[in-house]
């Protein structure tokens, strides 16, 4: 399963965090918005910044990023080599 189309409640959250998130349209991490942190999904989501830690955390495993962050990548490895 994509990471990202991973349903929020199959993640270690307290049933209060999950209602929240559902009760505002939001079930898997992809319907999250972008986040650069878990503190910035705490403002944004109103969550506890331990159950944002959590969520953050699952939406960075590898090979989850997006596009962009995979060519910013590639293009380093080409400056790299290029070096």
């Amino acid at each position: 399963m994509d990471t990202q189309s991973q349903p929020l409640s199959s993640l270690p959250l307290p049933p209060s965090t999950l209602a929240t998130l559902s009760k505002a349209g939001y079930e898997t991490l992809e319907d999250l918005p972008p986040s650069d942190s878990a503190n910035q999904l705490t403002d944004v989501l109103k969550i506890p910044l331990k159950a944002s830690q959590t969520i953050y955390s699952s939406s960075q495993r590898p090979g989850s990023g997006d596009n962009e962050s995979r060519e910013c990548s590639a293009h380093a490895v080409r400056q790299l080599i290029r070096s």
